[in-house]
Order: structure tokens, then C-alpha cells, then sequence
């Protein structure tokens, strides 16, 4: 049991399904605790973008498993193929945007792109608490509206439906 104690909050196993001719059908991945416990290291995050047969195509990749992967553009409305998955540390993931986008160059689309995940959710938290010099769960708890989701925080907040005094 010691060992299971010790490993149990970064062990991850990830199941991929492949055709015939080599290509990826699916993936899956669990991790073996609950998420708040798991142990993410710094995935950092990184992509590129292509354009193919007049539409663009978001490759994105890391050097950790990340957890809950977002991609958002602070200029443009984007649909994707994909998006809030999870991504192993040792593949290209593609995400292709559903509807074309005129005018816009490829250029203009990467320096929109903001990419975040699980590991970023704490982090950015006790970043916008640390500089208004604040415990992040009161910060949390009392405003959420405080919180900038520019930053790149995925903090969201609403009463329970057990709660007694919202019912």
C-alpha cells in the first residue's frame, strides 16, 4: 500500500486505438486519483497553425500531459473540432476550425491563440490573489468577478443546488 500512497497522484495511463494503416482512431487517458490531487507539471503548451484547403488547422502539442486543454481567441469566433481535451506529452494533436475565417491571416490567428489547462486553473488563482494580496479561496469565494479570465483562469463559481440559503 506504501507504493500506492507514494505514485498514486501522477500515475496516468493513456489507451490509444490505431487503423490498419497506422493512423490514431482514439485516445483516452485516466488518471488514477481525483483531479484536484493529481500531480500536473508545467505542460508548456505550444501550437501552430496551418492553412489547408482554405481553412486553418491548429496543431498543439506539450511536454506534459495536460488535463482539460482549451484553446481561445481573444479576436476571433472560433469553432473547433475539439476543444477542452486532453493531451499526452508525445504527439502533435490536431484541431481544425470548423468555419472559415476571411480576411484573417494565418498570422493574426496564432497571436490570438491562448492555450491553458487544468495545471494553469491554481496557478492563475494564486496570481491575481498574490497581487491584490489575497488568500485565493476567500478571493474565489467571496468574488468571483475578481478574478481576470484574461489571465487565463478557469474559475467559475455558482451556488449548489443543496445549497439552504439559495433555496
Amino acid at each position: 500500500l506504501s507504493w500506492i500512497q507514494g505514485e498514486a497522484h501522477s500515475r496516468l495511463l493513456v489507451c490509444r486505438l490505431y487503423g490498419r494503416g497506422g493512423e490514431l482512431l482514439a485516445e483516452r487517458t485516466q488518471i488514477y486519483t481525483k483531479q484536484k490531487y493529481f500531480r500536473y507539471r508545467d505542460p508548456a503548451l505550444q501550437c501552430r497553425v496551418e492553412e489547408a484547403d482554405g481553412r486553418f488547422v491548429i496543431w498543439v502539442r506539450g511536454t506534459a500531459f495536460a488535463s482539460g486543454v482549451e484553446i481561445h481567441s481573444d479576436r476571433f469566433d472560433l469553432v473547433l473540432s475539439d476543444n477542452y481535451f486532453d493531451l499526452t506529452s508525445d504527439m502533435w494533436r490536431r484541431i481544425d476550425v470548423m468555419h472559415p475565417l476571411p480576411g484573417v491571416s494565418r498570422e493574426a490567428l496564432l497571436a490570438s491563440l491562448t492555450l491553458r489547462s487544468v495545471y494553469s486553473i491554481g496557478r492563475n488563482v494564486q496570481a491575481v490573489a498574490e497581487a491584490q494580496e489575497s488568500d485565493p479561496c476567500q478571493l474565489a469565494a467571496s468574488n468571483p468577478q475578481t478574478v481576470d479570465q484574461s489571465k487565463g483562469c478557469l474559475l467559475y463559481t455558482s451556488p449548489s443546488p443543496r445549497d439552504p440559503k439559495t433555496s
